[in-house]
């Protein structure tokens, strides 16, 4: 069964749905959360009005019916940065870029809507970040020079496309989208908190841009057999994280030489292989520790040899340690 609506409909039906089960949730106009109706899936979309022209959409819903959603009146005049995570969407046949999960997208202002159909029993989780036109125009005018080339045109207003510049989210990027979802705070203590995350997810974006405009200049040539190699060894170091191989060995694994898994693997990925399995690691301590695993454990389950170590590594990442961490999650 497929069901239709056009978007002020189906935000019209939740915010009806939520101010019935709990109207707590749409009080604040600067924060509000719209819960999907039982009869149509479960989960939420929540928006956040930040300072400084920026805000943001959670999603994190799962439907149980496949929805065509009809966009087109929806004019969007802000310049949105999306994370998708999980993504249930079917994408719309004019959109020229291949829109997956675990990417994210630029999309220009002034963007007609189109029509949606997102299916059922497929998870929705991803952060949009939407900066208004002062924001932009001052971003422009204060860093014109740093800004990415790639970025310049989006900025600028040429370039109102609905979808660009593909990229694959990194581990740092998961990191800080797992805290914008999972923040606890409240009152101002959430709003700041909110606020400094999402400008790091806004700067790992631009510099993970600016990255690959530098490689670009010193790109190797990669054939189909090097990427699948270096996907490969992705996956080795996920699988292996708490007693990961050498690079050396981690090389003769997949077939590749040294040198060019490390070049290929930073050109795909836009990080190192050490600083993608070092995010990796203290991104899974920070949901064990949330899960209030002893903190020993957690070191070990991750691979460092001793508490210490792991103590040090967690507090130059996220400025507390493991124990304080914890916590401020109880």
């Amino acid at each position: 069964m497929t069901i239709k609506f056009d978007n002020h409909e189906l935000k019209k039906l939740s915010q009806q749905y939520t101010s019935t089960i709990n109207p707590n949730l749409i009080k604040d106009k600067c924060d509000r959360t719209y819960l999907a109706p039982e009869w149509l899936g479960k989960g939420y979309k929540r928006e956040i009005v930040l300072r400084n022209g920026i805000s943001l959409i959670i999603h994190n819903y799962q439907l149980f019916e496949n929805v065509i959603i009809d966009n087109r009146e929806n004019i969007d005049e802000t310049l949105e940065i999306a994370f998708k995570l999980s993504l249930p969407q079917y994408i719309p046949p004019n959109i020229n870029v291949s829109v997956k999960d675990g990417f994210c997208y630029v999309i220009g202002k002034n963007n007609e809507g189109d029509i949606w159909q997102e299916l059922a029993n497929i998870p929705s989780k991803a952060v949009d970040i939407h900066l208004n036109e002062s924001l932009v125009e001052s971003l422009i005018n204060d860093y014109d020079d740093s800004l990415p080339q790639s970025l310049k045109p989006f900025f600028l207003g040429n370039n109102n496309l609905p979808v660009s510049l593909p990229q694959i989210i990194s581990p740092q990027m998961k990191m800080v989208i797992s805290q914008i979802i999972n923040c606890s705070f409240q009152g101002i203590t959430k709003q700041i908190y909110l606020e400094a995350k999402t400008l790091e997810l806004l700067a790992l974006k631009i510099d993970s841009l600016r990255q690959i405009e530098q490689v670009k200049q010193i790109k190797i040539k990669l054939k189909k057999e090097d990427i699948e190699a270096i996907y490969h060894a992705e996956k080795i170091i996920v699988d292996n994280y708490n007693n990961p191989p050498s690079l050396i060995e981690l090389s003769r694994q997949v077939g590749i030489n040294t040198r060019k898994l490390k070049e290929g693997f930073r050109q795909i990925f836009h990080t190192t292989v050490f600083d993608y399995l070092y995010h990796y690691r203290m991104n899974l301590a920070q949901n064990l520790l949330k899960k209030q695993k002893n903190v020993g454990v957690v070191a070990q389950t991750i691979g460092y040899a001793s508490a210490t170590s792991f103590n040090a590594a967690f507090q130059k990442q996220f400025g507390v340690t493991p124990k304080l961490f914890q916590l401020a999650h109880r």
